[in-house]
């Protein structure tokens, strides 16, 4: 049956006549044959945002130097600012699933990208220190979004397959591998205050996934049913994946101390 083995629900009340002719012609069909409402969900887009996101954490670890000169208040400063970063993006991310459920991944992510474009830009020409203090605070929060709803679309997409999904998520590496060599070619060639560049054009790349991500249908692409904090960390223990849960929040603990 095209249903996966059991045959669709013949329509009752109705003598037998050519709408139940056309639906034994229904059941007999394979599954291809049968026309779905809607787009194919596009993954490209995720695959971007994976990219995206690394591109500008490996600008970031190769300008570091450059951005704690020009705070002017040595490391401590720009670690008071990742500090304040860290515990705001915490707090966006927890609400990053739920604009994914209500909202649908694609238009979560429309909204994620442009308002990471518009920190990233604001941040390329904020004056130091005050103004880039509150940009770098604002960057990596406005950044944890784009990664929540690209893990939410990826895995939906692909939660039956963990090689291609341990693949997709590995195009983030190739990104900051990339973000890293081209911020150092700047820093290298047009000297210290280079690194804005790197940020203004991750925005502008950010601007330009934003319009393809607007035009598709990212998997996950409509709005769902909300799972609060409580009904999750019940769902992690049935699936008892909390030892998982507890191994990413370590994870992040060690990554955000470096």
């Amino acid at each position: 049956a095209a249903t996966g083995g059991s045959p669709l629900p013949r329509p009752g009340g109705g003598a037998p006549g050519r709408w139940v002719a056309q639906w034994d012609v229904l059941e007999q069909a394979p599954a291809a044959a049968i026309p779905t409402d809607g787009p194919r969900p596009a993954l490209r887009p995720v695959v971007g945002a994976f990219v995206l996101i690394g591109l500008f954490v490996g600008s970031w670890a190769v300008s570091n130097p450059e951005v704690d000169r020009a705070l002017g208040g040595g490391p401590g400063l720009l670690g008071v600012a990742l500090t304040g970063s860290l515990g705001l993006a915490a707090v966006i991310n927890a609400g990053g699933g739920g604009m994914a459920e209500r909202l649908g991944t694609s238009r979560a992510m429309t909204i994620a990208l442009l308002v990471f474009a518009a920190v990233s830009l604001t941040g390329s020409v904020a004056p130091a220190p005050v103004g880039l203090f509150v940009a770098v605070v604002l960057a990596f929060a406005s950044l944890g979004p784009v990664d929540v709803v690209a893990n939410v679309a990826a895995t939906a997409a692909l939660a039956d397959q963990p090689g291609r999904l341990t693949r997709v998520h590995a195009t983030f590496n190739g990104g900051a591998a990339v973000g890293a060599a081209v911020a150092g070619l700047l820093l290298f060639t047009l000297g210290a205050w280079s690194w804005r560049l790197a940020w203004a054009a991750v925005a502008v790349l950010a601007v330009a996934l934003a319009v393809v991500v607007r035009r598709q249908v990212l998997p996950a692409g409509h709005p769902g049913e909300h799972v609060g904090f409580a009904e999750g960390i019940r769902i992690l223990r049935s699936e008892r994946m909390l030892p998982v849960a507890v191994a990413f929040a370590l994870g992040a603990l060690v990554g955000g101390g470096v």
